[in-house]
């Protein structure tokens, strides 16, 4: 049975159960299936756009850096790495100042770990955002 991004909206029960599956999943990151990715980031994709709650996005933020530890192989990548540069662009550029930090720490942990350079610069929508990661990076303060 799947649930409408609504019904999971509408749902603390389930709203729990997803956070609690993404932080599992970046435990687990490792030994996932790799057809899973694209199904996860399809969903966040769905969610996130919709102002779902903060300890959603964290734990989704939590999820996204974890990616960056994993070899994409080479049949999922077409569908995975648009998908993960969307939504870094999109979070990136939304959010309270709170989430806007978290993002920053996400990104990084993903930009250090990943070996899928190409990405990066798919994530950075615009020439703010790639000053503020950049300075982040470099622990410049805002």
């Amino acid at each position: 049975m799947r649930m409408s991004v609504s019904q999971v909206l509408s749902q603390p029960a389930v709203q729990c159960t997803l956070r609690l599956l993404l932080l599992l999943s970046v435990i687990l990151v490792q030994s996932m299936e790799p057809q899973v990715l694209p199904q996860a980031l399809t969903c966040l994709s769905s969610l996130l756009p919709l102002k779902c709650p903060d300890d959603i996005v964290l734990a989704a933020l939590d999820f996204l850096a974890s990616l960056g530890e994993i070899f994409l192989p080479p049949e999922i990548q077409s569908q995975v790495l648009p998908k993960l540069a969307s939504l870094f662009s999109a979070l990136l550029t939304d959010g309270s100042w709170l989430l806007q930090h978290h993002t920053l720490e996400a990104f990084a942990h993903f930009v250090e770990a990943t070996n899928h350079e190409e990405v990066i610069p798919q994530c950075l929508p615009s020439e703010e955002i790639k000053t503020k990661v950049v300075n982040f990076l470099s622990k410049v303060t805002f």
